[in-house]
């Protein structure tokens, strides 16, 4: 046969299309390419193929399966059992070619066709082709195995390719056998055939010759000759297939970047999407086109992407565009191709949140964290100018929210290039999505509450600035929980300096209407939790609790009152006021609907009125004559209830103001002035200007900002401090729980200018709250909020501490005799963390601190205060540490037998567990005094 020759004779077994020899022919097809599982009489795959090529041949009439009519010589192509199986099955697919019609073949026979041609590509293709020239599968590899038993020289492995190449060529002129071949195996025939195409051959010299010693070849010239009218002969066979067969299909298969490729031929040079943004909109069809090969697609789209997170690549902006060309037509596979691999650093995160991990362990490595910041930032919240399909929505990103907010607030301030992309980020996810999403993802990174399809960012996670210049993510060891040092305050903070920034107030107005729709729906004060459903936590979980609720409530209204002061707010509002003076409208049905009296008490929580009546005002300024007065028809019945009810002499005249011009339509504008001062002011100044101002948010702010100055070290501030220190202390005695907290928390930035007066009125303060019990006009959670803060105190004071032990211990001790059962037990906790933090400090008080502890566990009847007296004892031998039984000497014996007494009788099990913890750190400290540990150390002193 001639080695040009891509055709095969008919063989004298085939007839006619009715000849019965073609339903044999058929049969012996199905009997080649039967699987071995249908068999059940095999148990390896070279048994499988041996049983299997035994029953086709006879089927055929061939005893011996050699016996089938060979393209190939036997010495040419060699012997053995594996080209006998491959010679068969082309014998067999030629012979029906030659038979069957034109579309003549139903479902099964197609399969089965396809089978036999998979058989041919891994019997004679992939063990004959060179390395790296295609790429073979897991059921190639297992063929493979199998293969490489097998002793077969570097001539036969040509000639068997070159058998295997031109008969898939030949039944490509079957209309039957074309489609399989270019859909299944046009990958594998494409390769073969670039190989003895373009393959480079060494040409032998007159005095030495290439020798092969591993094969026992030597290249001769006549060979050398052959080889090289083969490559002409193959070279055009390729062209040809090239030509006939679909385009888009060979750019896939001929390619590995046939994207990128594509992309620099439509555009011959760097695509301007400027100017051609119908050309790239056009070019992302044609690359999506091929839905069967989006895995091959989405491989190529991410390669560009991460190409341009690392340097410029100005084919991104079409890669953008194919991957949302691949989310409009096929959302599933483009998550799975695209967006999943994308985000899956973020995943990783998310799902690991509940695994135990060391400290220190690293989750997203600094490299990582950059590569996937900026490969975000291409993909999302890059602009692309005029291209229809520019940018991913914003709602894939939206349940990562946390992440981003997370790495935005440790990146502020830095000089990181991330930091820009980070902030791009978030613009984009707040400004693309509406206002369900916005709620929940405020919700998410404001409040820290879990939402439904949003990832709360976990706690014990977080971000770290590493030796390159980034941050990586690693798990670090959870704070003790500090409830006077807000998060919420924290993250209010960051997020409007990130409103700030922007220039448009589109995001600010609907930020904006968000929280007040939030605020409506939390009611007018904040929600204490049922203290039944704390009766199995422990104390500092009841007290988190009591306090999380009004945190929340004051950072809603700080941000309210912030954003109603921006310039650009206030005009919005002016301009469409209609949905602000319905959640106005709400907020005052609600609060009316609450009164149990016929008047408002002075120590209700009325911030959200005073928040209610600043914005009003603020929209009410901003009217004039020519104004839809009518939009505030249905608030001058709630106004003017409020007005008449309250006992808050601010509230009522706010009331009554916001009254008097809306009942005149604005012609009472002039009599109830609400203006403010336009020359510029510094800070300092500002914020004690601010202090007097009648409205009660801005007063919270500016006693807010003084105290913030205080911290940063303010120069004016800190020549001003005695009437700075004179300011809190007279909002002390303010009824309002916002200005009550702000000016304590300034009374703490005093610790370290004037730490004397600072513990004083705060320890003074203290004890007239715990002395008032039930007569104390504060509430239960600002009470607790007070020696929480006086805890941070000690903690700030540091090595000064033992200096006001009597203040501070007498303090919480007075605490701890309050009448109500959850004063005492924050009283006898923050006790608990002084000693702790004190030591053997204490000094002769000890005594009567033990005394006093075994007094409440036995004669207590609230469970709360029991827990926490225990809980002081752990914390006061923590303190003590090794020097403990020096200093409690003859007190350990009768502490030690309470704590076991404790332990065996008390009938509340989170009692029995801080007696037990107690327990262990005092056999813990016996065990370090008996048996020390001796220095495993060698001094070496050199004369």
């Amino acid at each position: 046969m001639s080695r040009n020759s891509v055709t095969m004779e008919s063989t004298s077994t085939a007839g006619s299309a009715g000849d019965p020899n073609l339903a044999v022919l058929w049969e012996s097809l199905v009997c080649l390419v039967k699987p071995a599982s249908e068999t059940g009489e095999v148990r390896n795959l070279r048994t499988a193929l041996q049983t299997n090529l035994k029953k086709a041949a006879s089927v055929l009439g061939f005893e011996d399966p050699h016996r089938i009519p060979h393209w190939g010589g036997e010495h040419e192509c060699g012997s053995d059992f594996i080209w006998d199986f491959v010679e068969t099955a082309v014998f067999l697919l030629s012979s029906v070619k030659n038979v069957v019609k034109d579309d003549d073949l139903s479902v099964s026979q197609k399969k089965t066709v396809s089978s036999c041609l998979q058989f041919i590509v891994s019997l004679g293709i992939l063990p004959n082709i060179l390395p790296g020239v295609t790429h073979t599968t897991s059921a190639d590899g297992a063929m493979l195995e199998l293969l490489s038993e097998l002793d077969t020289t570097l001539v036969q492995k040509y000639e068997r390719l070159c058998i295997a190449v031109k008969a898939l060529l030949s039944f490509c002129d079957s209309s039957n056998f074309r489609p399989l071949i270019i859909t299944n195996v046009i990958h594998y025939l494409l390769g073969a055939l670039i190989q003895l195409s373009y393959a480079p051959v060494k040409k032998p010299t007159q005095d030495t010759c290439n020798n092969l010693s591993d094969q026992g070849f030597t290249m001769t010239f006549e060979f050398w000759e052959r080889l090289q009218s083969d490559k002409q002969h193959f070279r055009a066979l390729l062209n040809q297939l090239i030509r006939e067969t679909y385009q888009p299909k060979i750019m896939l298969e001929l390619m590995p970047g046939g994207v990128a490729a594509l992309i620099r031929a439509t555009f011959d040079t760097s695509p301007d999407t400027g100017s051609d943004w119908k050309k790239t909109d056009t070019l992302a069809k044609i690359i999506t086109s091929p839905v069967n090969h989006l895995a091959s697609i989405g491989t190529q789209l991410l390669k560009l992407i991460n190409a341009a997170s690392h340097e410029h690549c100005d084919m991104l902006p079409i890669a953008v565009a194919c991957i949302c060309q691949l989310l409009e037509k096929d959302p599933i596979s483009c998550h799975k191709f695209i967006i999943d691999p994308l985000l899956e650093p973020l995943a990783h995160v998310f799902s690991n949140r509940n695994n135990l991990f060391d400290n220190g362990h690293t989750l997203i490595p600094e490299e990582k964290i950059d590569s996937l910041v900026k490969q975000i930032h291409a993909c999302f919240a890059m602009s692309t100018s005029k291209v229809s399909s520019g940018r991913l929505p914003g709602s894939i990103l939206a349940p990562f929210v946390s992440f981003f907010f997370k790495l935005f607030c440790k990146l502020h301030g830095s000089v990181s290039v991330l930091f820009k992309y980070t902030e791009s980020i978030m613009n984009y996810i707040l400004c693309d999505s509406n206002q369900q999403v916005l709620r929940k993802i405020l919700k998410c990174i404001l409040l820290e509450e879990e939402e439904d399809d949003m990832f709360t960012f976990p706690r014990k996670f977080g971000f770290s600035f590493g030796s390159s210049g980034g941050v990586y993510l690693q798990v670090i060891s959870e704070s003790p929980k500090d409830m006077f040092s807000s998060v919420v305050e924290d993250h209010g903070d960051i997020f409007m300096i990130l409103l700030e920034k922007r220039t448009d107030v589109d995001l600010s107005i609907s930020v904006f209407e968000v929280l007040l729709q939030m605020l409506v729906e939390r009611g007018m004060k904040p929600k204490t939790p049922d203290r039944s459903s704390t009766t199995l936590g422990t104390v500092e979980d009841t007290l988190e609790a009591l306090m999380l609720s009004s945190e929340k409530h004051l950072g809603i209204v700080r941000l309210l009152a912030a954003l109603v002061e921006n310039a650009n707010v206030k005009q919005k509002l002016s301009e469409n006021p209609g949905p602000v003076l319905t959640f106005i409208g709400t907020l005052f049905d609600s609060v009316l609907e609450g009164i149990s009296s016929m008047v408002l008490e002075e120590d209700e929580d009325l911030e959200c009125l005073f928040v209610a009546f600043m914005i009003l005002n603020v929209i009410l300024d901003r009217c004039d004559g020519d104004s839809d007065w009518s939009v505030f028809g249905n608030l001058l019945k709630p106004v003017s209830v409020i007005k008449d009810r309250s006992k808050n002499e601010e509230l009522k005249r706010l009331a009554s103001r916001a009254f008097l011009v809306m009942s005149t339509c604005g012609a009472a504008q002039d009599a109830a002035p609400c203006g403010q001062g336009t020359n510029k002011k510094t800070k300092c100044a500002e914020a004690l200007h601010d202090a007097c101002d009648p409205l009660l948010p801005v007063r919270g702010h500016a006693l807010v900002q003084l105290t913030k100055l205080l911290q940063l070290r303010d120069r004016e501030t800190l020549s001003k401090k005695e009437a700075v220190f004179c300011l809190f202390k007279e909002n002390l005695n303010n009824c309002d729980s916002y200005i009550y907290l702000a000016a304590i928390n300034g009374i703490v930035a005093f610790a370290a200018i004037q730490p004397d007066d600072v513990v004083n009125v705060l320890t003074r303060e203290y004890i007239e709250i715990s002395s008032a019990g039930d007569s104390c006009p504060r509430d239960p959670e600002l009470r607790m909020k007070v020696g929480e803060i006086l805890v941070k105190l000690v903690r700030e004071l540091g090595a000064m501490a033992p200096k006001y032990k009597n203040e501070l211990l007498n303090a919480f001790l007075a605490g701890s005799k309050d009448t109500d059962n959850l004063m005492r037990a924050s009283s006898l906790s923050n006790l608990g963390e002084v000693c702790e933090i004190l030591g053997f400090r204490v000094g002769p008080i000890l005594r009567e601190l033990l005394l006093c502890i075994q007094s409440i566990v036995k004669f207590d009847k609230a469970v709360e205060p029991r827990r926490a007296s225990v809980m002081v004892v752990t914390h006061l031998l923590r303190g003590l540490d090794a020097s403990a039984l020096n200093v409690l000497q003859d007190a350990v014996l009768e502490l030690y037998r309470s704590l076991k007494f404790v332990y065996s009788n008390d009938e509340d099990d989170v009692v029995r567990l801080h007696a037990q913890l107690a327990l262990e750190e005092l056999a813990s400290i016996a065990k370090e005094f008996l048996f020390p540990k001796l220095p495993m150390e060698k001094k070496i002193q050199i004369l």
